[in-house]
C-alpha cells in the first residue's frame, strides 16, 4: 500500500450535513423559544396533497437552520461547520470530534438524540488527488450504472444517483481556498431519504454518537469507490474504454454482467497505477485514519486538533479548545446523554420508566407518533394475524405483550424442561 501524503490528516472529516426533524410539540415549543436562535425569514407554500396553505419559519444558529412547520421542526446544515463556528467545513474534523460536535449541540438545546429522526445525511472523506482536482472529478464516469453529471450547486462537481443514494466528487479548495490544503478532492455519499438510512440502521442522532456506525460508513464508503467507473485519461492502456458512448451501448444491452465485467477488465488493464486504485489507496488510508478517535486525554481536556495556524503554515497542526459555539454555559463538566435499550427489541425505552426493561405501551405510543416506520415494524414483527385487535389502545397491549414474551416464555419453557426431567427428588451430583 502506498504511502500517505505528509499531513493529509489535516483534512480528513466524515459528516457533514444533515438534516433531521423534531417531533414531539412540547419539545418544539421549548426550542423554539431558545434565546440562541435568532430570526432568519418566513414562506409559505403548497401541501399538493390537501392544497393547503403552510407557512414555515426560519430561525438561525450559526450555520444551522430551524425551519418551523406547525408542531414540528426540521434541522439542517453542516456539523462540520458548526465547529468551526458556522465559516467552513474544509479543517480536520474526525469521528471525535463529530460525537462530540452532536453531543453538546444536543446539550446546548436540551434535546435528547433519540428524538431527533435522520433523514438526509452527507458522508465522505478529502484527499489529496494524485492528480489535477479539475481535471480527475471530469474524469468520472458512471457510479455503478449512473452516469455522473454536474452539480448545479458546486463549481468542479458531479452528482450520480438519485435522492434515495448517489455519491458526489468535487474540487474541494476551489470551495475554500484560504482553509483547504491544495489539490483537495472529496468524495461523499449523499441521501435524502430516512428509508435509506434506516436500512443502515441509522435513525436517530442517538446512533450517530456511536462510534461503530461511523466504522460501516467508512466501509461503504470504500465500497462505493469501488462502484464508480472513471476515466484514466494519462495512459493510452485501454483506449476504447474511454468512451462513454461504449458504456451506455452497454448498459442499453441489457446484460446483467456485461457492465461490471468490462469496468473490471478495464481496470486489471491499467494496474495498480490506475487512477481509481490510486485513488481508492488514499480512501482507505484516510478513512483508517479518520475512525482513530483523538487521543483520550485530548478529549477528557475538552482538546481537538484544529486546522494548521496559518502564519504557522500549512504542515503544523495546533491543539485548541473546543469551539465556544458548542461549549456548555455551565462551569460543570459535560455530561452525555444517556438513554436506555429494550432487552428485546434493542430499541430506546428512555421515554418510559426509568426502571423499564421492555417496550411497552407508553414506548409503542411514542413511536406510533413520532416514527410510523418503526412501529409498523414492531406491528408485522409483534402482532399476529389471527389477534388483531380492534382499537389502537388494544394493538399496544397485546405488542408490549408479545415482546416481554420473547423474554419471558424462554425463562418458563427452560424452567418448565428442567421440571420435567430433573424432579425435586432426583439425586444430584452437585
Amino acid at each position: 500500500m502506498a504511502k500517505p501524503l505528509v499531513e493529509t490528516n489535516l483534512e480528513k472529516r466524515m459528516l457533514d450535513f444533515i438534516k433531521f426533524k423534531i417531533k414531539d410539540k412540547e419539545l418544539v415549543n421549548k426550542i423554539w423559544g431558545h434565546s440562541d436562535l435568532n430570526y432568519k425569514s418566513e414562506h409559505n407554500f403548497v401541501n399538493k396533497s390537501t392544497g393547503e396553505i403552510k407557512e414555515v419559519c426560519n430561525k438561525q444558529y450559526y450555520n444551522i437552520i430551524f425551519s418551523r412547520c406547525e408542531d414540528q421542526i426540521e434541522v439542517s446544515g453542516s456539523l462540520h461547520k458548526l465547529f468551526n463556528n458556522g465559516l467552513h467545513n474544509a479543517n480536520d474534523y474526525t469521528v471525535s470530534n463529530c460525537i462530540r460536535t452532536i453531543e453538546n449541540f444536543c446539550s446546548r438545546f436540551t434535546i435528547e438524540p433519540c428524538r431527533c429522526h435522520i433523514n438526509s445525511l452527507e458522508f465522505g472523506v478529502s484527499i489529496q488527488s494524485p492528480e489535477n482536482v479539475s481535471e480527475v472529478v471530469k474524469w468520472l464516469r458512471f457510479h455503478n450504472k449512473n452516469q455522473f453529471n454536474k452539480y448545479p450547486d458546486l463549481s468542479e462537481c458531479y452528482f450520480a444517483g438519485s435522492s434515495y443514494f448517489g455519491v458526489k466528487a468535487y474540487n474541494k479548495t476551489l470551495n475554500y481556498p484560504k482553509y483547504a490544503m491544495p489539490n483537495l478532492m472529496r468524495f461523499e455519499g449523499k441521501t435524502r431519504q430516512s428509508k435509506y438510512l434506516q436500512s443502515k440502521k441509522i435513525y436517530t442522532l442517538a446512533d450517530l454518537i456511536n462510534p461503530s456506525i461511523y466504522n460501516m460508513l467508512s466501509q461503504l464508503l470504500l465500497a462505493e469507490w469501488g462502484n464508480v467507473l472513471i476515466f484514466d485519461k494519462r495512459t493510452k492502456k485501454g483506449v476504447k474504454f474511454c468512451n462513454t458512448d461504449y458504456w451506455l451501448d452497454i448498459i442499453n444491452t441489457n446484460h446483467r454482467n456485461t457492465f461490471v465485467n468490462s469496468r473490471n477488465r478495464y481496470y486489471k488493464l491499467l494496474g495498480k497505477n490506475g487512477i481509481q486504485n490510486l485513488i481508492y489507496k488514499r480512501i482507505s488510508e484516510k478513512l483508517g485514519e479518520l475512525n482513530g478517535c483523538a487521543d483520550s486525554t485530548n478529549l477528557e481536556n475538552g482538546l481537538m486538533p484544529s486546522a494548521p495556524i496559518e502564519n504557522q503554515g500549512k504542515t503544523q497542526i495546533s491543539l485548541v479548545q473546543f469551539p465556544p459555539i458548542v461549549k456548555m454555559e455551565s462551569a460543570q463538566p459535560y455530561q452525555a446523554i444517556k438513554y436506555r435499550i429494550c432487552d428485546v427489541t434493542k430499541l430506546n425505552i428512555s421515554m418510559q420508566k426509568p426502571n423499564s426493561k421492555y417496550l411497552c405501551f407508553t414506548g409503542l405510543q411514542w413511536y406510533y407518533e413520532t416514527d410510523p416506520e418503526i412501529y409498523r415494524e414492531l406491528k408485522e414483527r409483534y402482532l399476529k394475524d389471527e389477534k388483531r385487535p380492534t382499537s389502537l389502545h388494544e394493538e399496544f397491549y397485546y405488542i408490549a405483550h408479545n415482546i416481554r414474551n420473547v423474554f419471558t416464555n424462554e425463562i418458563h419453557n427452560r424452567k418448565r424442561f428442567e421440571q420435567r426431567n430433573y424432579p425435586p427428588n432426583q439425586l444430584s451430583l452437585f
